[in-house]
């Protein structure tokens, strides 16, 4: 996942490939919210910190385990598409991972060079974002989350370069005791400008093209993520490239107390 280029229009359907047994958004949004079905909950084991209505929104936060590519993005877009209406919904953060070798890609991609790609880098499980960006081959060591808010409610700016910073930011303030001794960064061009970066490509290796206010360890790109704005919300989804001696419950834990603390202090 990388970059931050949006639109108003519906987002596609978030999947490459459907099946009888694939329940629909409305579904999983059901599920989500405690109604009736058959299998268990995809947003389960929930949390939802109390804050003060006067200093913070309440975010739910949420860890839905791991899950198969289609099911991980069915849930964040019938989440998005829940929102209609829901000005006053309660903002969510989503922890997840993924039940085996998956590539996901942006809806801006070509389905058929992605699939190409994936075919040879060992994998024919691809699915479609409901966000933008380009190429991820992610793995079941990967810790991925997505944000999803009301719009028009000031929590973040509503410009999608500038909602990218700040999002990475606290997740960069989360994480550099646990992922790096040497310190993180936020990525620069090397013009040190990002207004003149170029509308992305129909193919694009996220972690391989960085693009500003992505998240680096040296060289490394080490999280990215896109954004999709609708008229009433805001979607993020941005992915973690953990180590094995890298504890995935310790980064949740940081992130999950940086969030519940919002705004918290000062970046």
């Amino acid at each position: 996942m990388s970059g931050h280029s949006d639109s108003e229009s519906p987002p596609r359907r978030a999947s490459v490939e459907r099946s009888s047994d694939i329940p629909s958004p409305l579904t999983v949004q059901e599920r989500a919210e405690g109604g009736s079905g058959s299998a268990p909950s995809l947003l389960s084991r929930s949390t939802r910190p109390s804050l003060s209505p006067n200093l913070s929104p309440t975010w739910s936060i949420i860890d839905s385990g791991r899950l198969s590519g289609l099911l991980n993005m069915s849930a964040d877009l019938a989440a998005l598409e829940s929102m209609n209406g829901r000005e006053h919904a309660r903002p969510t953060l989503r922890f997840f991972q993924w039940d085996k070798k998956t590539v996901s890609y942006g809806y801006l991609m070509d389905v058929d060079r992605v699939k190409t790609w994936a075919h040879e880098n060992g994998t024919n499980t691809v699915v479609q974002r409901p966000t933008g960006g380009g190429v991820v081959l992610h793995q079941i060591s990967d810790l991925s989350l997505s944000l999803l808010w009301p719009r028009h409610k000031n929590l973040l700016s509503e410009k999608p370069r500038d909602a990218y910073a700040a999002i990475h930011a606290f997740i960069k303030k989360a994480i550099e005791p646990i992922l790096s001794k040497s310190g993180t960064s936020l990525y620069t061009r090397p013009t040190g400008s990002c207004r003149t970066e170029t509308k992305p490509e129909r193919f694009s290796l996220c972690y391989l093209e960085p693009v500003c206010n992505d998240i680096m360890i040296g060289e490394k790109k080490i999280i990215g993520g896109a954004l999709r704005i609708t008229r009433n919300a805001i979607l993020y989804q941005g992915n973690i490239l953990l180590e094995e001696q890298q504890s995935v419950e310790d980064v949740k834990t940081a992130i999950s107390a940086v969030f519940s603390a919002w705004p918290g202090p000062a970046l």
